[in-house]
């Protein structure tokens, strides 16, 4: 269990039309409260697993006290696997990494003027980033419910030359990786059957990781239906302890 905090005011920066928009746009946000999390990791190396398995349950609650807009619940799950496909003379690993992850804000109601009971920005049910749907800014997509399905290819060559560059010897690089992927996802206004399955945003790309230091870094390039995006980022996708 953890708590969260988060505030936010464009008021002042954002341009006048805005300020026209719809009324679901939010221009400020405050909300506090709890995560609840259960996470069982089966996984060889939970930094850059191999083999094994990975399921994670999250709650997480603002119960609309203190200085919160409103309260709020959404439920997520997701759950991972890894296949060691064997290494090889030229390869120090080469494995499949899976990954379905899905989201519900179970008391999110379209009022008559508003949506009530809705998680702000970076919470609930958000697809974008540099986690999932990596081909779209943060927070692109933003609804009621989600799901998310991706797949990497994570390829390790046993042939490291990135220690012996002058500059790079300093950041004790033990290996490099390619991790080809392609991603789906929607977020959607309903939890059910459809949300699954019809139109599905997507994206594929590869992404550079390499481990300095203890940690993995890595670098992600993606193209989808809207244009294309580059992050760099800590840690494997799939691997981040609970959210």
């Amino acid at each position: 269990m953890r708590f969260f905090y988060t505030y936010r005011d464009l008021n002042e920066i954002v341009f006048n039309q805005i300020r026209n928009a719809p009324v679901d746009v939010l221009v400020s946000a405050k909300t506090n409260g709890l995560e609840f999390w259960l996470e069982h990791d089966n996984t060889d190396f939970p930094r850059n697993p191999s083999r094994g398995s990975k399921q994670v349950f999250n709650v997480f609650r603002d119960f609309g006290w203190l200085d919160s807009d409103a309260s709020w619940t959404n439920l997520q799950m997701s759950l991972s696997k890894f296949f060691d496909l064997g290494a090889s003379p030229g390869l120090r690993q080469n494995v499949i990494a899976l990954n379905f992850w899905t989201s519900n804000t179970v008391d999110w109601d379209r009022g008559d003027k508003e949506v009530e009971h809705r998680p702000p920005p970076r919470y609930g049910s958000e697809l974008g980033g540099y986690d999932r749907l990596r081909a779209y800014p943060y927070g692109r997509f933003h609804d009621k419910a989600a799901v998310y399905y991706a797949a990497e290819w994570r390829v390790m060559s046993r042939h490291q030359p990135l220690g012996r560059l002058p500059l790079l010897s300093y950041f004790d690089i033990d290996w490099w990786q390619l991790a080809p992927f392609a991603e789906a996802g929607r977020a959607g206004p309903s939890y059910d059957t459809g949300l699954f399955f019809r139109d599905l945003k997507w994206d594929a790309g590869i992404g550079l990781r390499v481990m300095t230091m203890r940690s993995v870094v890595r670098l992600d390039a993606a193209y989808g239906e809207e244009g294309a995006a580059v992050w760099a980022m800590f840690g494997q996708p799939f691997a981040r302890q609970a959210r």
